[in-house]
């Protein structure tokens, strides 16, 4: 279960929540859209309490680059099918891709 803090990623700040069934459609932008985009892997944030920190920043990133840049939060349970494509080892993990 993500902390609340990583709920209101997707509630406050409107982030969209992906899996590997959406991360693709995410990935590919929109007509207008930024090219770039970020996907937060948060890992158990039982186990490792940092997501919270890197869910209190990501939206300040993503208002720095407004424009530039668009951001996602992995589904904890599409982690483990994404993280090799995206060469995730360490939670949590940003990715940029581009």
């Amino acid at each position: 279960m993500p902390s609340h803090l990583i709920r209101a990623l997707g509630e406050r700040t409107r982030l969209p929540f992906v899996d590997e069934t959406t991360v693709d459609a995410f990935l590919a932008p929109a007509a207008g859209e930024a090219g770039n985009a970020i996907l937060f892997f948060t890992g158990d944030p039982t186990q490792r309490p940092e997501a919270d920190d890197v869910a209190v920043v990501l939206p300040e990133v993503l208002h720095a680059f407004r424009g530039k840049l668009r951001g996602a939060v992995v589904l904890r349970a599409a982690e483990d099918k994404l993280k090799a494509r995206f060469h995730v080892v360490v939670m949590p993990s940003l990715v940029v891709t581009r």
